[in-house]
């Protein structure tokens, strides 16, 4: 499963992503499962047009409520790649598949 926001969004920080995706890895088992990243079933990708505004590797945890047809998960993480940890993801995000 995989919910993202796509576009030339402004993000509170004011860096200018195109694309923000929270993949899972299904099978998915009870709602308010929790995941910490680094995982192999849960990832973050944050895709920009500068280099140093985007990130593919994350701490922190990816929590999934709901599924299709409304879902919605809550992400708190922070870039762990170097000169990063400034940019974090944090909210939790939903919608009708």
């Amino acid at each position: 499963m995989q919910m993202g926001v796509t576009g030339n969004e402004s993000v509170t920080c004011g860096a200018i992503f195109s694309t923000l995706a929270v993949r899972l890895t299904r099978p998915l088992t009870t709602p308010g499962q929790t995941f910490t990243l680094p995982s192999s079933r849960a990832s973050i990708y944050l895709y920009a047009d500068r280099s140093s505004s985007r990130c593919l590797s994350w701490t922190g945890t990816v929590t999934w409520h709901s599924d299709v047809p409304a879902w919605r998960v809550s992400v708190n993480a922070t870039c762990s790649e170097t000169g990063k940890g400034h940019i974090q993801v944090v909210g939790t995000y939903s919608g009708d598949a």
